[in-house]
């Protein structure tokens, strides 16, 4: 669910790790893991500045899609 919410916070590229934070509702500690972890798949990476981006490819649309299917169906339940 973490990673799902991070994701949807990086609609924007180039956004801080803070910013995403803030945007998801999570803590900075668990906003800084996925996004590592993101960065280890490639969906993600950072640039020089610290900025946050998404990579392309049919993996990063995959993610997207079935993040956003995870929240879709967290609110439903909600």
């Amino acid at each position: 669910m973490r990673r799902a919410r991070v994701l949807a916070a990086m609609t924007h590229d180039g956004q801080t790790a803070y910013r995403i934070a803030r945007t998801a509702g999570l803590k900075d500690a668990a906003v800084a893991g996925v996004l590592d972890q993101l960065s280890r798949i490639n969906v993600a990476v950072q640039d020089i500045h610290g900025r946050w981006l998404l990579c392309r490819g049919s993996h990063v649309e995959n993610a997207l899609h079935e993040a956003r299917e995870l929240l879709a169906t967290a609110e439903v339940g909600a």
